[in-house]
């Protein structure tokens, strides 16, 4: 629970999470992610690893999609991003 507190903490966790969310049941490639989102590679393959290991996202080949846990999570970031507008 603690490294998923953590790893959500990141910088892109959110972007990342909502972008792989917003695929429309898709998966989505490494350059899908970062064509959306437009951030550095390195911070793309960092956050994606994290989110990786904590069972956020989940990695098949070369592309990913969210989990449920992942789902979870970012539902509860979005409800806690909302009390400070």
């Amino acid at each position: 629970m603690t490294s998923t507190v953590k790893t959500m903490s990141y910088v892109y966790s959110i972007n990342i999470l909502q972008a792989v969310n917003e695929s429309n049941g898709k998966e989505k490639t490494f350059t899908d992610i970062y064509k959306e989102l437009k951030i550095a590679h390195t911070s793309i393959y960092r956050t994606l690893t994290s989110l990786t290991e904590q069972n956020l996202v989940k990695k098949n080949g070369k592309r990913y999609s969210i989990t449920e846990k992942g789902e979870r999570a970012l539902k509860i970031a979005q409800q806690i991003q909302q009390l400070n507008p």
